[in-house]
């Protein structure tokens, strides 16, 4: 009996350890958007169409120098308008003015 409330109590904390590096995913239609940790406690996106890794995107997209985003917010709301793109079959290339309607922070 005391093996089964040793399990109980190590489950939680199991659960908790595994979710603490886990990375946000968000499931649009067929596309999976992962929002990755990068750099300096700055922030990208993955995009995935079933298992497949489309867009591997670890900086701000048409903005200038090196630099990931600088909120989770940011780099999913790039992330979800490059879905939209894909899905439209329209290239997924982002503009300054699509991140400036966006309101994401840029260089």
């Amino acid at each position: 009996m005391k093996k089964y409330y040793k399990i109980l109590l190590i489950l939680p904390l199991l659960a908790v350890a595994c979710n603490s590096n886990s990375s946000k995913r968000l499931q649009l239609g067929k596309f999976t958007v992962k929002i990755i940790d990068v750099d300096d406690r700055k922030y990208g996106y993955d995009i995935y169409k079933d298992t497949a890794l489309l867009i591997h995107q670890p900086v701000i997209p048409a903005a200038s120098g090196n630099s990931g985003f600088m909120t989770e917010k940011d780099a999913e709301a790039v992330a979800k308008l490059v879905v939209t793109k894909i899905s439209s079959r329209h290239a997924p290339s982002i503009t300054k003015g699509e991140l400036d309607s966006l309101k994401v922070v840029h260089q």
